[in-house]
C-alpha cells in the first residue's frame, strides 16, 4: 500500500518465484518510496488489535475446531488482510483459537495496526457484509501495555478477555 494510511491507496502485486529477486524488489520499492519522503511505520509504534468472534458453548472435551469454524477463521482472516491492505493500516500478526473461562471457544486474531481506531471502524465495516458480527468484540494494547482494553463490544459487554 502507498498513500495515506486510512485511505484507499495504491495496491500492486509482483510475481516473485526466487528469493534473491523478492529481496531486490522489496529494497528497491523502500528506496523509492524513502526518496518520495514515504517511510514504514516503526514497529515499536503499533498497536495490537484483537479480534474476537465466539464460535460455540465450550465442552469437556478438549477443544477440536470443526471444518465450518476453520472456514470462518480463513474468512475473516482474508476478509482483515484485504481491508489493512487496502487501507495501508496494518496486518494480521497471527491467530487462535480457543477456551475462555470455561464457557466458550472464541476465535481470536491478532493484527498489528498503526490506528486502532480507524482500523477498527474499517474491519467491523468488512467484517459486517460477509460474518455475524453480533458478538464481536476489538480489544486493543497500546505499546508498552500488557493488556488489551475493550475498544468494541457489539453486544455492550463492557470488558474484553482473551
Amino acid at each position: 500500500h502507498t498513500g495515506i494510511v486510512g485511505e484507499a491507496g495504491e495496491e500492486t502485486a509482483y510475481p516473485c518465484g526466487d528469493a534473491d529477486v523478492c529481496i531486490a524488489m522489496i529494497e528497491e520499492f523502500r528506496g523509492y518510496y524513502a526518496a518520495e519522503g514515504y517511510e514504514e511505520w516503526p514497529e515499536e509504534e503499533s498497536y495490537e488489535l484483537a479480534v474476537q468472534l465466539p464460535l460455540r458453548r465450550a465442552e469437556e472435551a478438549p477443544f477440536v475446531p470443526e471444518k465450518a469454524e476453520l472456514a470462518l477463521r480463513d474468512r475473516v482472516r482474508r476478509t482483515l488482510t484485504r481491508t489493512m491492505n487496502a487501507l495501508g493500516l496494518g496486518y494480521v500478526d497471527g491467530w487462535d483459537m480457543g477456551r475462555r473461562k470455561d464457557t466458550e471457544f472464541l476465535l481470536i486474531l491478532y493484527c498489528t495496526v498503526v490506528d486502532p481506531n480507524l482500523a477498527a471502524d474499517a474491519l467491523r465495516a468488512a467484517l459486517e457484509e460477509t460474518e455475524d458480527c453480533s458478538h464481536l468484540q476489538l480489544g486493543v494494547r497500546t505499546p508498552g501495555e500488557e493488556r488489551y482494553a475493550l475498544l468494541y463490544s457489539a453486544d455492550g459487554k463492557e470488558t474484553f478477555d482473551l
